[in-house]
Parts: structure tokens; C-alpha cells; sequence
């Protein structure tokens, strides 16, 4: 921020902002304190150009909610099953047992 010497009547203003019920009486008591005179300057210098320090809050949009999908009114169709694929097709006869002579399943 730019330096900038605030006028009586902004350091009076600012003062009277910023005063606390613990403060002094007067505002020259009030900038002999440390901090307080610094924050008594800084309201000040905030108002000489043209800005208060509380009032640069940002707001944010509002939230807001997005609407919910439609209900389905009729019940859900049940779903499709595939099918079962046979992959591998157990043979009729055993060649080689035939072959080797086993006939135990007669």
C-alpha cells in the first residue's frame, strides 16, 4: 500500500471505529499505545483512500443445489441374461481308450 498521511479528521474517524470499551478516553492516549495507534493508522490510511479494511471481503456465489433426477414411475425391467455358450464339448467316445482295448463300461 501506498504511504499515506490520513488527515485529523480521518485519524478522529478511524478512532472512533476501531475503539474499544477498554480503550482510553482519547484518541492521543489511544496512539501513544503501541498497537493501537498502529491500528488507529492503518483504519486511517484505509479511509484516506477511500477503503475500509473490513469492507474488502470477497463473497462467494451461492450454492446452489442441483435438482434431483425424475422418479421412475414404472418398476425397472428385469434384465436380459446371456445365454450360456458351451466353449468345450465333451467328446461322445474316448478314441484312445477304444484304441487301447478298455472296455470296462461294457
Amino acid at each position: 500500500m501506498a504511504h499515506v498521511e490520513p488527515t485529523e479528521e480521518q485519524l478522529d474517524q478511524a478512532w472512533r471505529l476501531v475503539r474499544k470499551s477498554d480503550w482510553p478516553a482519547t484518541r492521543e492516549e489511544a496512539m501513544d499505545h503501541p498497537i493501537r495507534g498502529r491500528l488507529v493508522r492503518l483504519y486511517a490510511a484505509g479511509l484516506a483512500l477511500g477503503t475500509l479494511i473490513g469492507e474488502r471481503t470477497q463473497t462467494r456465489p451461492e450454492v446452489v443445489r442441483p435438482e434431483p433426477p425424475p422418479r421412475r414411475t414404472q418398476p425397472p425391467q428385469p434384465r436380459r441374461t446371456r445365454p450360456l455358450q458351451v466353449t468345450h464339448q465333451e467328446p461322445l467316445f474316448d478314441g484312445k481308450r477304444l484304441a487301447a482295448g478298455d472296455r470296462d463300461d461294457d
